[in-house]
C-alpha cells in the first residue's frame, strides 16, 4: 500500500525546506490558471450571461493569483538558501524565471479583474470585455505553463535547490574521453586448402623380411 510510505510529520518537515516549499505553491496556480481558462470558455457559451460562471472564474482567478503571489515570495526564499557559487553559476536563469513568476500574479489578477468586468455594461460593452477576458485566460494559462517549465529545468536540468538547503549545483557527472580511431588491421589471407597426404602403407614393411628369409643361402 503507498499509504505506509506517507508520513505527515515528514510534510510537515519538507514545507519547512524553501524549495520544496516553493515546489508545492507552484503547482497550484499552474492547475487553476487551467481550469480558470476552461471557466471561461464555458461563460462565453452562454454569452456572459451565467452568473454563478462568472464567480466562480473570478473566484479560480483570485485563488491563482494569491498563491502565485505566495509562490514568488517562496521562490524568493529559495533562491536566497541556495549557496553563493550556485547563485553565481546560475544567476541568469534565476533572474529570469524570478521575473516570469513576478509577471505571473499579476497576469493573474488582471484576467481577475477582467472576468468581474465582464458582468457590467451593455451588450457592446460587455462582449469587448468577453474577448479581453478569453485573451487573457489564454495568455494566463500560457504564461503559467512556460514558467513552470522554466522552473522544472532549473532543477532538473541545472540542479537549482537540490540536496540539503544551500548546497552547490549538482555537478554533471564527467564524461569519458573519446577513443581515438584504431588503424585499420591487416587481413592476412587464408592459406589455400591443401588436401590430406594419403594414408601409408603399414602392411608392406611387415612381408619384406618374409620375402628375405625365403631368398636365404641357408635354405639352399
Amino acid at each position: 500500500m503507498p499509504f505506509k510510505y506517507f508520513n505527515f510529520q515528514d510534510l510537515l518537515d519538507a514545507l519547512g525546506e524553501p524549495a520544496i516549499r516553493h515546489a508545492t505553491w507552484a503547482h497550484l496556480p499552474t492547475a487553476l490558471a487551467a481550469v480558470g481558462l476552461l471557466f471561461i470558455i464555458l461563460l462565453l457559451l452562454t454569452g456572459g450571461r451565467s452568473h454563478w460562471l462568472r464567480g466562480v472564474t473570478a473566484l479560480l482567478y483570485a485563488l491563482a493569483a494569491a498563491t502565485a503571489y505566495f509562490t514568488v515570495t517562496a521562490g524568493e526564499d529559495a533562491m536566497a538558501a541556495l549557496s553563493p557559487q550556485a547563485r553565481e553559476a546560475l544567476a541568469p536563469r534565476l533572474d529570469a524565471h524570478a521575473w516570469l513568476g513576478q509577471s505571473a500574479w499579476i497576469l493573474c489578477a488582471t484576467t481577475f479583474g477582467l472576468v468581474a468586468l465582464s458582468a457590467i455594461g451593455g451588450l457592446g460593452l460587455r462582449a469587448i470585455f468577453l474577448m479581453l477576458m478569453l485573451a487573457g485566460g489564454i495568455a494566463t494559462a500560457a504564461w503559467m505553463g512556460m514558467t513552470s517549465h522554466h522552473g522544472a529545468r532549473l532543477v532538473y536540468t541545472h540542479g537549482a535547490g537540490v540536496g540539503p538547503v544551500g548546497s552547490n549545483v549538482v555537478p554533471a557527472a564527467p564524461l569519458a574521453p573519446p577513443t581515438p580511431p584504431q588503424p585499420p588491421q591487416k587481413v592476412e589471407p587464408d592459406e589455400p586448402h591443401r588436401p590430406p597426404p594419403p594414408p601409408r602403407d603399414e602392411a608392406a614393411p611387415a612381408d619384406a623380411p618374409a620375402d628375405a628369409s625365403q631368398n636365404s643361402p641357408d635354405d639352399a
